[in-house]
């Protein structure tokens, strides 16, 4: 029992130093933010080499040193390692002598294919809970707010936090809502969207944070008009814990640089700002399992402003899915289908409670189904003008693929309680 309370009162002060630093560091400068980063990039990287087997034997393939490394950019000497990298040389990528009964055992969902078991030790587990404490009380939560979780349960620092399962119908976790009358909601955007979609009379949230999916500016608009609140976004992973966060000035999320090299690359380079790219990641403070540029399988658009809210974490300007989900052309081209958001969105500006939710399909390369739940103030029209505009934006790019709107009554969701609003079949 001493050991016991010994540890957690080392755990508190980790926590509790690593939270300091966060808010400490948000403010400097650019500079001194890379600089910070790169000692810790360093540091992981001659860890890795003498004591993870896999990151020995990959570095060795291509004759790289850990002192090779002299700037940010260096990284790219490295060569990526991807889900089916991990998922293959597991054990191999785990430090030599870590015991996983002492250590945290995450699993990743496999919504993307590829299940993977990621560990993390002590320290690792305080440096996330301390980032996500971060990225919430930078946003406005407080300790004593009453803070609901609908999504699968994690660690959190809040003493006032419960959770609920996102794989619940609506209406069930709206009746929870109204019985918990949470401070603070933080679930999935499609989740999100459901809930907002429906009579939410009793449930009156000062925050709201998103997490798992693109937020389109129907789900926004959608929360705004039910809840009169901006959403917080987050992005984050199994494999990395939180990465980014929206603040109050919502102009974009920003990239905690204290905790990973986040890039983003077009076949190996990097993408300007602006320009979509595949984000690989790099974590700064797991030395259980080191994750060195790994392939998230996500697409990200660096953004080039500057913060009005002061802090120098550089800004994403969005997410725009997974790369797994990018549809596959009749011409060869893959086209990321937020494009077909267009349409819908305009539907939902003039009507926002028009459409619950939706889903796009790809069932061939040649032809796309939209998966439509119907709002309370839905229009029989819409079904004919949603086809005539998700068409357009095929025949815009030259492509011939015929569109089919369905209306169903609910949208099936991934055991984590997630709604894929893209999902493309095309193999």
């Amino acid at each position: 029992m001493k050991k016991i309370k010994i540890k957690s009162l080392f755990s508190g002060a980790r926590v509790a130093y690593h939270l300091l630093q966060l808010r400490k560091n948000q403010w400097k400068s650019p500079q001194e933010l890379q600089k910070i980063q790169l000692t810790k990039l360093k540091a992981i990287v001659h860890y890795a080499y003498g004591n993870v087997p896999y990151y020995c034997k990959l570095f060795d393939s291509v004759k790289f040193k850990p002192d090779d490394l002299k700037s940010l950019s260096d990284i790219r000497k490295i060569p990526i390692t991807t889900k089916k990298d991990v998922r293959a040389n597991y054990p191999e990528i785990v430090s030599k002598g870590t015991d996983n009964s002492k250590h945290k055992v995450f699993y990743t969902s496999g919504s993307t294919g590829i299940p993977l078991t990621i560990i993390r030790d002590q320290k690792a587990l305080d440096y996330s809970l301390a980032l996500k404490a971060y990225a919430f009380m930078a946003c406005g939560v407080k300790v004593t707010d009453k803070f609901i979780t609908v999504a699968q349960s994690e660690e959190s620092l809040l003493p006032n936090k419960s959770s609920f399962n996102a794989a619940a119908e609506t209406e069930t976790i709206i009746d929870y809502l109204r019985q918990a009358k949470p401070d603070v909601l933080y679930t999935y955007g499609n989740i999100l969207a459901g809930i907002a979609a429906c009579d939410v009379s009793g449930i009156h949230p000062r925050l709201i944070f998103s997490q798992g999916i693109k937020l389109s500016r129907h789900f926004r608009d959608l929360v705004k008009s039910a809840f009169g609140l901006e959403v917080f976004d987050t992005y984050g992973s199994i494999e990395f814990s939180r990465l980014a966060f929206e603040c109050k000035a919502h102009s974009g999320l920003h990239m905690i640089t204290d905790c990973a090299v986040m890039e983003f690359l077009n076949d190996g380079e990097p993408v300007p700002p602006g320009e979509p790219g595949h984000i690989v990641v790099t974590s700064l403070y797991n030395s259980s399992m080191p994750l060195i540029r790994y392939a998230l399988n996500d697409i990200g658009v660096l953004s080039e402003e500057v913060c009005s809210c002061g802090r120098s974490w550089p800004l994403i300007k969005s997410i725009e899915g997974r790369y797994v989900d990018f549809f596959t052309m009749p011409s060869g081209k893959k086209i990321n289908p937020g494009i077909l958001y267009f349409p819908i969105n305009k539907e939902t500006r003039e009507n926002i409670f028009c459409i619950s939710q939706f889903q796009i399909v790809q069932m061939q390369k040649d032809k796309i189904v939209l998966n439509i739940v119907k709002g309370r103030e839905f229009n029989p029209e819409i079904i004919t003008r949603l086809k005539k505009g998700v068409g357009k934006s095929f025949t815009d790019i030259r492509e011939d693929v015929s569109v089919d709107v369905r209306i169903v009554s609910e949208i099936q969701k991934e055991r984590t309680g997630k709604i894929r609003t893209m999902i493309s079949l095309v193999k």
